[in-house]
């Protein structure tokens, strides 16, 4: 689904704000529409998928494809996207993946873990905000 230019200018606003409150130390762009708006309207997902980079609003990131494509994709390419997804989040520091691969290609829902500083930092912050 695109987004009218408008609705995601408000919506990177947010965003930003978000992060200048948790200061992760990398930012994960879930899908081209993400990757874009946050590493610059040249960024092509298929051409830095899994790759450290940076961006005019990020120092720094990892872009992969969204999980739901992985959903709306073509049956017979489903495990492979889903192996390829769980590769992508892997190699993320801090990141503890289950499921979605590994040996068993397609072996069911991934389960992500965040551990380490960004994880502290994130529980903290959404301890704030539900006291709020």
């Amino acid at each position: 689904m695109r987004l009218e230019a408008g609705e995601q200018q408000r919506l990177v606003r947010g965003v930003l704000a978000e992060l200048a409150a948790v200061r992760p130390s990398l930012v994960l762009c879930l899908g081209a529409t993400a990757s874009r708006a946050l590493l610059g309207a040249d960024f092509r997902l298929t051409r830095h998928r899994g790759e450290l980079v940076s961006g005019p609003l990020v120092p720094r990131a990892m872009a992969t494809v969204h999980p739901s494509a992985v959903l709306r994709g073509p049956r017979e390419r489903r495990s492979e996207m889903q192996s390829g997804l769980a590769a992508d989040l892997r190699a993320i520091p801090g990141v503890r993946i289950q499921g979605g691969g590994g040996g068993n290609p397609g072996s069911g829902p991934l389960q992500i873990e965040l551990t380490g500083d960004d994880s502290v930092i994130l529980a903290a912050t959404a301890s704030n905000i539900e006291r709020e």
